[in-house]
């Protein structure tokens, strides 16, 4: 075989093996998009038993842990395990700090400034556009027509959505008394999903009828969504940081070397940095009393329910940005939004307006072309 042929079918090979390893990390996504919807709905039914978000926070990172927790001992003990490095450890801490309360706390304030119908569809269109632009600007993403074409599509599609929810008639004083008390809105919405761009699920947040400040409310947007956006790029940093070293090791002529960021340590990393910051956050502002909370035993179960499908949505997450990058998740994940509609339509019975049938059909249509973006 000549040098050109060898040449040319090393070429064919190694763009195989890429567009393998996007399509199984595009398949990743909408994995972990799934369950984390199954979380948004689990989450749902925990309104009736009156805990705060950072407890469910809290709770559900705790549970995560502790899922993944025998695996990665499993490893530990198998000599599997090598420390990924302090600049690891500081861009997962990063992503949960960022995640928590620069993404969920301001979201909820904006609910209250612009109402559900405005912020909604601003949070995904934000979180889409700074991912992007933070790929670029971090990771030299390319910024081609498709994925601009992507990016309108999706935000389109949430726009869409966002609408078929919104009640033609509101009631003003039942929305006044939902503004003024944030315990009545689901749990999902005011808490999210721990560890996750796009997690805050605005679908079943309460907002006010009438506007009360258009300039602090698209602020706190902004800076939710920059917080989400930025959750994500760390989480894809340290996975590319890893996967650096790892290929370091290879190349030193140790082929056996093992992975300094398996999927359990990873895990077992994002649960433990949001236990403590919440667990510290809680016993601040609460005291230690705050950690408990007087809960039916079915409530228990949904806990114990939530924290088992995070733990799995997050392990294909994680798993996909090993293989695609931050700005194609994130395109990806909004087909959470439409997979939350059509649970309240289907199990809560929820109603919408024709609103929902372009929604969906952009929907589908935006994350099949986020398949095909670099």
């Amino acid at each position: 075989m000549t040098m050109p042929n060898r040449a040319a079918e090393f070429s064919v090979s190694t763009s195989t093996t890429l567009a393998s390893r996007e399509s199984y990390g595009y398949f990743c996504c909408i994995l972990a998009s799934i369950f984390y919807s199954v979380v948004y709905a689990l989450l749902r039914l925990l309104t009736g038993y009156h805990v705060s978000p950072e407890w469910s926070i809290f709770m559900l990172n705790f549970i995560m842990t502790l899922v993944a927790m025998p695996f990665f001992l499993s490893l530990c003990f198998a000599g599997k395990i090598r420390f990924p490095g302090f600049a690891c450890i500081a861009l997962f801490l990063g992503g949960s700090l960022s995640s928590n309360f620069l993404g969920v706390r301001p979201i909820l304030w904006a609910y209250e400034e612009i109402g559900l119908a405005v912020a909604s569809p601003l949070l995904q269109s934000f979180q889409i556009i700074i991912a992007t632009v933070l790929g670029m600007l971090l990771f030299r993403e390319r910024l081609t027509l498709l994925k601009v074409g992507t990016i309108c599509i999706l935000i389109a599609a949430v726009t869409f959505l966002s609408m078929s929810k919104v009640s033609p008639a509101r009631d003003a004083e039942a929305a006044a008394d939902s503004v003024a008390s944030l315990s009545e809105v689901s749990p999902a919405a005011r808490a999210g999903v721990p560890g996750h761009a796009g997690d805050v699920s605005p679908e079943h947040s309460p907002g006010p009828a009438v506007v009360r400040n258009w300039g602090k409310g698209i602020f706190f947007t902004f800076v939710s969504g920059f917080g989400m956006a930025l959750y994500v790029v760390l989480l894809h940093g340290a996975l590319r940081l890893a996967a650096k070293h790892d290929a370091d090791g290879k190349s030193d002529g140790n082929a056996s070397v093992s992975p300094a960021l398996p999927q359990p340590m990873v895990l077992v990393l994002m649960g433990l940095c949001t236990v403590c910051t919440f667990g510290v956050f809680i016993l601040v502002t609460g005291g230690h009393q705050a950690f408990y909370h007087n809960i039916d035993p079915s409530g228990w179960w949904i806990i114990l329910a939530t924290g088992t499908a995070t733990a799995v949505g997050f392990f294909f997450k994680a798993d996909a940005l090993r293989y695609i990058t931050a700005s194609k998740l994130s395109l990806v994940c909004v087909l959470q939004v439409l997979l939350l509609t059509l649970m309240g339509l289907t199990l809560f019975g929820e109603k919408a307006n024709y609103y929902i049938w372009p929604g969906m059909i952009l929907t589908v249509a935006g994350v099949a072309a986020a398949s095909k973006t670099r």
